[in-house]
């Protein structure tokens, strides 16, 4: 699900072409403001929004086309998850004369790309991953009714912020089960949550690049997990399970001595 956002772009003219097809310098052209592109609200599917295109001064310009590239705005600090578009698109301009008033209007406009092949969109894409988490608990002392707690904070890819909370599901919750999510003040996101035996929690929606360290406050017990604790979120991916194994044993005491060297010795 790609979060909320406007998209902002620069205008630059180019080139002029004359009234006969010819490229020449053009002393004055019309000038032309884009509006942004805002999605105001989240997409979890491919979305468009419309970018409005005014376009004034061109009564007493020169006639012919007038060529303008357009660039996306890449902000200083990027939505993680995002990729901004780097390929300009070219708006063409066609200014011609009203035979009956003498006056100027714009007769035409298009856009095209670099190569001349007309275009109109201009498109960014969000990718996210997944994370894992599974409880198993094991032992001849361990309590199996016993909840442990999880702490999972996700660092944002250097340059970039989340501009959405990570979602979390979870697949067999329980009444007991509680999660809090924290923003931190340094960009971080961090989640504690507690899981018991058999339980899975995953976190999804999390934007590609982004860091995560899993902790686990195992309370006495042993503790082994079979993949990292921490790793980096890559794009689409469904994270393979995380199972975190916590184990309680002890040595049964008889009170017998199983030794044969007292009978040895009586012999």
């Amino acid at each position: 699900t790609a979060p909320a956002e406007t998209f902002n772009f620069n205008v630059e003219y180019q080139s002029f072409k004359n009234n006969e097809g010819e490229t020449e310098t053009a002393t004055a052209y019309p000038t032309v403001a884009l509006g942004d592109a805002a999605f105001t609200s989240a997409l979890s599917e491919t979305g468009t929004a419309d970018v409005s295109v005014a376009i004034s001064n061109y009564a007493n310009v020169a006639l012919g086309e007038y060529t303008y590239k357009i660039t996306e705005v890449v902000p200083d600090i990027k939505t993680a998850g995002t990729t901004y578009n780097s390929s300009p698109v070219y708006l063409v301009v066609t200014i011609l004369r009203d035979e009956d008033s003498n006056n100027h209007y714009v007769a035409a406009i298009h856009y095209k790309t670099a190569t001349g092949e007309k275009t109109g969109m201009i498109t960014n894409s969000y990718a996210a991953g997944q994370l894992t988490v599974t409880k198993e608990i094991e032992g001849n002392m361990a309590d199996m009714d016993k909840e442990f707690e999880f702490t999972v904070k996700f660092t944002p890819e250097s340059g970039t912020k989340f501009d959405t909370n990570v979602q979390i599901t979870d697949d067999e919750a329980t009444t007991s089960r509680t999660y809090t999510a924290t923003a931190n003040a340094d960009g971080t996101y961090t989640v504690v949550f507690n899981l018991g035996d058999g339980d899975t929690a995953t976190f999804s929606n999390i934007p590609v690049g982004t860091t995560y360290e899993i902790s686990e406050d195992e309370d006495g017990y042993s503790k082994e997990h079979t993949t990292a604790a921490d790793g980096t979120i890559s794009a689409n991916n469904e994270t393979d399970v995380d199972v975190w194994t916590n184990t309680l044993t002890s040595e049964i005491d008889t009170g017998i001595t199983m030794d044969s060297m007292p009978y040895v010795l009586l012999l």
